[in-house]
């Protein structure tokens, strides 16, 4: 039976091989499978999102050839998916859902239904082929269906290429790991050998002067040391007084020799971490002792140097930010805690490299503090991605709002052309309208979903108040650079048709006609000048849906949005306005819409709603933007008013002040509302083109702004705001 059980029984060197090259295995094949299969999914939806966009193109392509059913174009328009290596087969249905024109690719087996009404069920990935259906459209007018069939070898075949790599990489690291494994074992198994042969030989020969060989420092090292001392205190019992006094020297020796030991990892330690380790005394100056790393990013320290002076050497007016709040520190008037917290966090030097810095109190008293920790670690690596993540959504935008408006994106484009322009040209001119400028272009970018350039704005526009200074050269550079960047890739997509007028059919159609039946000419006139006049419907609903998002955004209650303008046309030169207008539909939902939890508290139990109507009314366009939430707080309105020394007497001087700069109720500023400028910049625009502005707000019920715009080519008079 012990011949058996010493069969069976394994070393500790075979259980550490096991143990090292299993667990070795099983991490790398779950890398390995995840690997593979978060690339499958995310390439599959990157094909699928990218050959959306070409049958978005092909379609809007296809429009006019499709409505006026015409075969040879159609099928000319189908042959540019001939470019797209994948692409199968593809066809265009009429409005009836009859097969209009055909394109297959040759030797390609894919049979394509012969009316539309067979494709329902066909989109998607199925049977190693992806389909995409989507509607030949313009405006709310559907003229027919555009089918594409692509082929999804190229997804199989990067499967299986990424498969072979991954067991080639598995099958590496598997062997690697054996060859380690086994010639590293020897770190672990000759100490417990020679241990336990100290340990027989002890117990055969009844020796206490035998000795364990130590040659590691780990626990294994200082299991060995146990034991020899161990066999120290029973020879103890012979050579008491002898030893006693060998012994402790041999222990100040020991202890010496561990000193320098501790001393000479901690070094190797601070020489070879990634990050600057380093302690501050209470007058701010870094100990000795610090990470290597630290004086190759900033220099080594001259004597008595504090720790705001070395930053500052790349990052200049560091040690002026830090000296502040580092006296509060040592002050200890509020908790330490909070001190540290508002320490500066990040910095960035002159060559481009940003820096995060986290601190900790070391010391007995919570309340005081001996020394402080600084943990400095480069960070410029992942503020690179995010800006780069950032400036792939700015691209992700324009290609959205170019697909889906592109005469409502030229005009956006346009008008935030010029105004980029007046900003950054460094001309000497009046700070409220720079100032309104800004905040119009702050607006616009946040609604059109360019952030980081938003954010900037917001940034420019908090350092102009700060100072009361225009823009600097340095902002003026930097915002005409972002804005560059963007531009060109819009110029890409725009071309050169910025100047393109958008014609409606039915106002063509009726044109058409009118020539036709020989009309009189001021009824011909009439017809031809509804051309140059562009539907206001399609930008009321843009702008309703991007409020829908920005309450989303924002944390309010689920909005309803109702948009009325059907039919109704504005003359082309009215890009003013809907450059202005989201100021007052992102006013409604910041300041007047509530949160569900408000809504709530205040016993509302009708949803949010925002309406933006249009009508032509006798004295031109009339445009209503009208929300059902909280309403405007005259009570701040006058308050406000009154510290800006502007009347505040009746109901009209309060509605004058709101459309005053630096007139808000809100307390502190957000990339949305705050500054207590959009409304001015709303006014100034208004007065500027002669149109009107009224605001009706009761308390509790919500408010209401109407714009009364001349529907004229003439120049009309300037009007005053309206209550």
């Amino acid at each position: 039976m012990e011949e058996r059980k010493s069969a069976l029984r394994i070393g500790v060197r075979e259980k550490l091989i096991a143990l090292l090259v299993g667990t070795a295995f099983l991490a790398l094949l779950l890398a390995c499978g995840a690997f593979v299969y978060y690339d499958r999914v995310s390439y599959s939806e990157a094909k699928r999102s990218t050959l959306l966009v070409l049958v978005d193109s092909v379609a809007q392509s296809a429009y006019g050839p499709t409505a006026f059913q015409d075969h040879d174009s159609s099928k000319l328009i189908l042959q540019v998916l001939e470019r797209e290596p994948s692409a199968q087969a593809g066809a265009i249905y009429g409005q009836e859902g009859e097969l209009l024109a055909e394109w297959t690719r040759k030797r390609s087996s894919v049979k394509l239904p012969r009316v539309a009404d067979k494709l329902d069920g066909h989109n998607g990935y199925k049977a190693g082929l992806l389909r995409l259906t989507t509607k030949i459209r313009a405006a709310e007018q559907t003229v027919g269906t555009l089918h594409v069939v692509f082929s999804t070898d190229d997804i199989r075949a990067r499967t299986e290429r990424f498969l072979q790599i991954a067991a080639g990489v598995l099958g590496l690291s598997v062997l690697l790991a054996l060859m380690l494994a086994s010639l590293g074992q020897r770190v672990l198994t000759r100490p417990v050998g020679l241990l336990a042969s100290a340990a027989h030989r002890v117990q055969r020969d009844r020796d206490f002067d035998v000795r364990a060989e130590r040659v590691s420092d780990d626990e294994l090292g200082q299991l060995t040391d146990a034991f020899n001392a161990m066999l120290a205190m029973i020879q103890a019992r012979d050579h008491e007084l002898e030893l006693h006094r060998e012994g402790l020297e041999e222990l100040v020796k020991e202890r010496t020799r561990d000193l320098d030991k501790r001393n000479q990892e901690m070094r190797l330690v601070l020489d070879n971490v990634d990050q600057g380790l380093l302690m501050l005394d209470r007058d701010g100056v870094p100990s000795a002792e610090r990470s290597a790393i630290f004086d190759r990013w900033f220099g080594a320290p001259e004597p008595l140097q504090t720790f705001g002076k070395i930053i500052a050497r790349g990052a200049s007016g560091f040690d002026v930010q830090f000296g502040m709040q580092w006296e509060q520190l040592i002050d200890g008037f509020l908790p330490v805690e909070l001190n540290l917290a508002q320490l500066p966090a990040t910095f960035q030097t002159s060559d481009g490299n940003h820096f995060q810095l986290t601190y900790r109190a070391i010391g007995d008293d919570p309340e005081q503090f001996e020394k402080l920790l600084v943990v400095v670690s480069d960070v410029t690596e992942h503020v690179e991605k995010a800006r780069a993540e950032a400036r792939q959504g700015q691209i992700i935008a324009l290609l959205e709002h170019v697909s889906a408006d592109r005469s409502g994106f030229m005009n956006f484009f346009r008008e935030s052309e010029l105004l980029i322009e007046r900003v950054t040209s460094g001309q000497d001119r009046e700070r409220t309208l720079v100032m309104r400028e800004l905040h119009t272009l702050k607006g616009n970018f946040g609604l059109f979903g360019f952030k980081p350039l938003a954010r900037l704005v917001h940034e420019i526009e908090d350092t102009c108040l700060d100072t009361g200074e225009l823009p600097s050269e340095r902002d003026r550079i930097r915002l005409n650079d972002a804005w560059e960047e963007l531009a060109q890739r819009a110029r890409t997509f725009l071309g050169d048709d910025t100047h393109a007028l958008s014609v409606d059919r039915a106002s063509l159609e009726r044109l058409i006609a009118g020539v036709r039946e020989k009309r009189p000419y001021e009824e011909l006139a009439r017809s031809a000048l509804r051309l140059t006049q562009e539907p206001v419907a399609p930008k009321l609903l843009r702008m309703g849906e991007r409020a829908r998002l920005l309450a989303e955004r924002l944390g309010k209650s689920p909005v309803q949005v109702e948009v009325e303008a059907e039919g109704v046309l504005v003359p082309a030169g009215l890009d003013w306005l809907w450059q202005v207008l989201p100021h007052v539909v992102a006013n409604s939902v910041d300041h007047g819409l509530d949160a569900a939890s408000e809504r709530a508290e205040a016993g509302k139990h009708d949803p949010a709603s925002l309406r933006i109507a249009a009508r032509e009314g006798p004295g031109g366009i009339v445009i209503e933007v009208e929300d059902n939430g909280r309403g405007i707080d005259w009570e701040k309105v006058q308050s406000r008013a009154q510290r800006l020394g502007l009347p505040a007497k009746t109901h009209d001087d309060l509605i004058k002040a709101l459309f005053a700069d630096g007139v808000s109720t809100r307390e502190q500023a957000t990339e949305v509302s705050g500054r207590g400028i959009g409304l001015a910049a709303v006014e100034a625009a208004c007065l500027e083109h002669g149109a009107s502005i009224g605001v009706t707000s009761e308390r509790g019920k919500g408010t209401l702004f109407r714009f009364t715009v001349a529907n004229s080519n003439a120049t009309p008079r300037k009007q005053s705001v309206a209550s």
